[in-house]
Parts: structure tokens; sequence; C-alpha cells
């Protein structure tokens, strides 16, 4: 809590004040008075006789923390071969892997893990037939 908001809640009755010193008027607080506010924050009851909510901090080093998602596949993975194959077969001949690769993640961003091959296939052949194709070069 911050000494603005302690203040506050000092003006407020949530808080005992403090006590000055006769001699400097400097504020201070006693061990009596410590362990009155503390008491306080504890049990989120204010010494005005009204409840007050206190958040509790934060604890970064005990909290547990997710397990980061794996790195997909580094780039220099080769394709499957039979996929280029098939692509050569439907009339897409001279393919390097990068273009396949490209295809891939630009219909897959997710990864083709669970998908059927057939399905991937006919995305990157038609991905792949629609890039270079006669009339969509004019444009």
């Amino acid at each position: 809590m911050s000494r603005s908001r302690f203040y506050q809640l000092v003006q407020e009755g949530v808080f005992l004040p403090p006590v000055h010193d006769t001699e400097t008027r400097r504020p201070f607080f006693p061990p009596e008075i410590q362990k009155a506010n503390l008491e306080i924050r504890a049990r989120n009851y204010g010494a005005n006789n009204r409840p007050i909510l206190f958040y509790s901090r934060r604890s970064y080093a005990s909290a547990p923390r997710e397990p980061r998602p794996s790195k997909p596949a580094s780039e220099t993975q080769p394709v499957d071969p039979d996929l280029i194959e098939a692509l050569a077969d439907l009339g897409l001949d001279d393919l390097t892997d990068a273009q396949v690769r490209s295809a891939i993640r630009t219909c897959y961003p997710g990864g083709t893990t669970g998908v059927d091959e057939s399905e991937v296939l006919r995305a990157i052949y038609r991905y792949l037939k629609c890039q270079n194709s006669a009339d969509n070069v004019e444009r």
C-alpha cells in the first residue's frame, strides 16, 4: 500500500493516527499502534468499526508458471517428399521446399498436426495454383 493511501485511510479513521514527537513534531508510530494497525490490516476491519477490503500481495516467486509452447519445426526441415510428388502429379512441377513450406505456413499457421493429408494437399495445391495463375499476374 502506498504512503498516500495509508494516510488517506488514517484520515478516514480506518488506521490509528501517528503520535507526534513534542520536540520535533515529527510523526511516529509506537509499537502498540503499529501492532494495532497491522491487526486492522490482517482482519479487514478498521478502527472506525467499518469493514475494509485489502488486497493481498502477489507472490511472484511462488506463482506457478505455465510451460511455454514448444517451437514449431525448424525452417530447414525438409518437406515431406510424398507431398511434393503429389503436387508434381497435379501439375505443379519445379517447386522448391521453401515454396511448399511457405504455403504450409500460410494455410496452416498452427501446423498440420491432426489434419488429413488429403486436406493438406488440396489446400497447398489451391494456394500455389492461385498464387501464380495467369489471371493473377496481371493484377
